[in-house]
């Protein structure tokens, strides 16, 4: 059970950051901006470079990620830039879950 408690502190903070952009969105959509949250899985970065490497954790991803695949950072990049342009004029206060299935698989 212990072992699980970094876990708290992610999902609150990711809840959070989701409830937060609804409610900037909420409030700052009467002056034309748009606040929308993107929350990626698994991406191929430098930064998850090492977690990547380990094949227990590649195996632990893989196994529950629907397309079993890491994603790319072109893909959340093109996800950023749709959210950006004028094709998602008329989306704000919205979570865009971009993991390729994962959370539906999670332990968490």
């Amino acid at each position: 059970m212990w072992a699980r408690r970094p876990q708290v502190a992610y999902c609150g903070t990711k809840g959070a950051i989701s409830m937060l952009g609804k409610a900037l969105g909420s409030v700052l959509g009467g002056q034309g901006i748009r606040v929308n949250v993107i929350e990626p899985g698994a991406i191929a970065t430098n930064m998850s470079a090492g977690l990547l490497d380990a094949p227990d954790v590649m195996k632990y991803y893989l196994d529950r990620i629907a397309l079993h695949r890491i994603g790319k950072p072109s893909e959340l990049a093109a996800t950023i830039a749709f959210m950006l342009s004028d094709d998602a004029s008329y989306v704000t206060s919205a979570s865009l879950l971009v993991d390729a299935g994962f959370i539906v698989n999670a332990e968490l």
